[in-house]
């Protein structure tokens, strides 16, 4: 998880929920988003 550790104390400024998929938005510009992909959870983080 050191990966995302650049959002640990950033200030999430919004959640937008997709079926299967949701999208947290920090304020720093930075996105994660969470999806389902063959039953499993997978994450993308924007920009890495």
């Amino acid at each position: 998880m050191a990966k995302y550790d650049g959002v640990i104390g950033r200030r999430l400024l919004v959640v937008d929920e997709k079926p299967e998929e949701i999208t947290l938005v920090f304020e720093d510009n930075r996105y994660l988003v969470i999806y389902i992909k063959d039953g499993k959870l997978h994450t993308e983080s924007i920009p890495e």
